[in-house]
């Protein structure tokens, strides 16, 4: 066991795993009963969602780990989003310390984007910015999912900057990440693509705009994203009233559901 991964990790999971230790050690107790007594344990010490945390220590050690580092960037990302800055900060950083103990690098790319994409929540560019750096500098580690999530990010950026060239390159760079079958990256590469429009649009290039919404709605289609295959389906219409179009904007919209 990593001593440096537990003590990343919050303090009623800690008591937690040490309790879970010393029992099934003794054998005093069967798992189910453990596995109770934990959940109590965390429910009182960390709230509802710790003590789900905890209630996956009956899974083998791996597992464990995952699903407790899954749940604080998921805690890191509903607080960030309640504006909660300073607690979400501090369960990113419990996660990226938790990985790194673990020697899980794309653990720890992934705790970085999530952290940045937290900042961006509230529109924190500055607090986002040099997050974002660090990821891209350990590009080579991240998954594919958070590869796309840290072009995208990066593209967003880059257009609150008025960056409109770098903006379509990071769109590009999503589209260039594979998706096989990753559902989160196909979802990334639909909204590069919607984005894509929008930056081709305000460019002047309707014909690129119209390839870009065009892909979109396929993606959207083929992955069954149906509410970005309608809202694409909708920016199709626009483009085609902006050439003019009229009956063909008419006859997108009426084939809406």
């Amino acid at each position: 066991m990593n001593g440096g991964l537990v003590a990343a990790l919050p303090v009623p999971l800690q008591a937690a795993f040490v309790a879970s230790g010393a029992l099934a050690l003794r054998g005093r107790t069967r798992p189910r009963k453990l596995l109770l007594w934990l959940g109590a344990i965390a429910l009182m010490a960390g709230g509802a969602l710790f003590c789900l945390g905890a209630m996956t220590l009956f899974l083998p050690w791996g597992g464990w780990v995952a699903t407790v580092l899954a749940l604080l960037l998921l805690r890191g990302h509903a607080l960030a989003r309640e504006g909660r800055t300073q607690e979400a900060g501090a369960c990113y950083t419990r996660a990226r310390a938790a990985y790194a103990a673990a020697g899980d690098a794309a653990g720890e790319v992934k705790a970085l984007v999530r952290q940045a994409y937290g900042a961006l929540v509230v529109h924190d560019l500055a607090a986002a910015g040099p997050l974002l750096l660090a990821a891209q500098a350990r590009q080579a580690d991240a998954e594919p999912c958070d590869l796309a999530d840290l072009h995208l990010s990066r593209g967003f950026i880059a257009e609150q900057r008025g960056d409109a060239a770098l903006m379509r390159e990071c769109h590009e760079a999503v589209l260039a990440v594979p998706a096989g079958r990753d559902l989160d990256v196909a979802a990334s590469h639909a909204v590069a693509l919607l984005n894509l429009y929008t930056a081709h649009l305000n460019a002047g290039d309707l014909e690129a705009a119209g390839a870009a919404v065009a892909r979109a709605i396929a993606v959207a289609t083929s992955w069954g994203f149906a509410p970005y295959a309608i809202f694409a389906a909708f920016l199709q219409a626009h483009l085609a009233l902006a050439q003019g179009r009229v009956d063909a904007a008419d006859a997108a919209l009426r084939g809406l559901p």
